[in-house]
């Protein structure tokens, strides 16, 4: 049994590091290899490991690599550890919570698409007839995101460039070791401002009839996108699915006063402070 089971294990590691070429395969499982041997290592001799090493650095660079996810059923591009995480599932959020909601014909806004893992759940679960709104401002992100959707020959997903905020503004990037953590800030200077728009603005030039869920997740500025979003969120009354940093009491206050009920919230069991948050409008049931 114990053999069977060890079989297995290693039969999952080897097809977990499935790409588009052999070389690519290679060089993956190598950096693996050598990064959960690293950690062997210092356990062994009772010393904490480096749980920063980056596996998708070292040794090989596998940035650009395109890798399969078998949590997605999907290809995607390789950029660092962030994208890893991302894309294959392992970040501990509850996606479940939005994802048995959706139905076909629906739409869906993605604040922070960041490189699509949402996005394309979303996009098989509403169908030809549904619509994926994914909104993203970091350059490179939406590079990746296009690719990520071209890879997967997925066409019901439309991208906006463009950070939801509280009002028409140019905003900032706050940059992070990892492209994931990128966040948008207002009030400091920065040669390539972001262009910052109300999620009303968005809905209402792009003729919206319908938003059915309205995901986000962009790094503390919650109530910065849910401020701008009042006309949509008092018209077409989505459910809200919200990652929230730090910002848990500040978003309670916000959608109960806005005619909202807090229906699931977890924390983040690796990071106090952090979590998701399911909210539905006030007598409404999920659909």
């Amino acid at each position: 049994m114990i053999a069977f089971q060890s079989l297995m294990y290693w039969a999952s590691f080897l097809t977990d590091c499935r790409t588009q070429s052999a070389g690519d395969s290679a060089r993956l499982l190598t950096n693996k290899i050598l990064y959960f041997a690293e950690h062997a290592l210092f356990r062994l001799f009772g010393r904490s490991p480096h749980f920063n090493h980056d596996w998708a650095k070292s040794p090989f660079p596998l940035s650009s690599c395109i890798k399969w996810s078998r949590g997605l059923s999907a290809w995607y591009v390789i950029e660092d550890l962030s994208s890893v995480i991302s894309m294959e599932g392992a970040g501990g959020e509850p996606q479940e919570w939005i994802l048995d909601g959706l139905l076909p014909g629906m739409v869906i806004i993605d604040v922070g698409a960041h490189h699509g893992r949402y996005s394309v759940c979303a996009s098989r679960k509403v169908g030809p007839a549904g619509l994926v709104v994914a909104v993203e401002p970091h350059p490179r992100n939406v590079e990746i995101l296009e690719k990520n959707l071209s890879l997967n020959d997925i066409e019901n997903v439309r991208i906006f460039p463009v950070a939801c905020w509280s009002e028409r503004t140019n905003l900032n990037s706050k940059s992070a070791a990892l492209l994931a953590l990128h966040a948008v800030t207002w009030g400091q200077k920065n040669e390539s401002p972001l262009p910052g728009i109300p999620l009303d603005d968005l809905t209402k030039e792009q003729g919206f009839t319908r938003v059915d869920w309205i995901k986000v997740d962009v790094e503390g500025s919650e109530l910065a996108v849910l401020e701008g979003a009042r006309e949509t969120l008092a018209t077409f009354r989505p459910h809200l699915y919200l990652e929230y940093h730090r910002t848990l009491s500040s978003l309670n206050d916000w959608l109960v006063a806005h005619g909202y009920h807090v229906d699931r919230r977890t924390e983040d069991p690796h990071a106090p402070g952090y979590g998701w948050i399911l909210a539905s409008p006030v007598h409404a049931e999920l659909r």
